[in-house]
């Protein structure tokens, strides 16, 4: 029998989101998580370099297994200054089959 493979879920939200822990917690059912809690204090760029190592990592450990991006918030900007600033993470995403998803991102700033 093949090898099951398991969807990479990399979760970008703030630290201090009870939301954001609990979708974590609740994809960890059918994905392996990696998180990425942000400090929402800090630019989108100084975030985006930390979801860039964590695509690396899940890529370089989980080699043929689809990458997905759910991202809260400002995550869903940090998501968006990731793919703007480091091309080559992104494509990683995209070459494994995976995507972005984002919840409730100000993508047309905060009303």
């Amino acid at each position: 029998m093949p090898d099951i493979i398991e969807p990479i879920c990399i979760t970008a939200y703030t630290a201090t989101s009870a939301l954001g822990r609990g979708l974590a917690d609740h994809l960890a059912a059918t994905h392996a998580v990696i998180r990425c809690p942000y400090d929402w204090r800090q630019a989108p760029e100084k975030c985006a370099e930390t979801l860039k190592d964590r695509i690396e990592q899940a890529a370089r450990e989980n080699p043929g297994q689809p990458i997905r991006l759910v991202a809260h918030s400002m995550g869903g900007l940090v998501a968006r200054t990731l793919i703007r600033k480091h091309a080559d993470a992104w494509q990683k995403v995209v070459d494994s089959g995976g995507r972005l998803i984002m919840l409730g991102t100000p993508n047309n700033g905060a009303h």
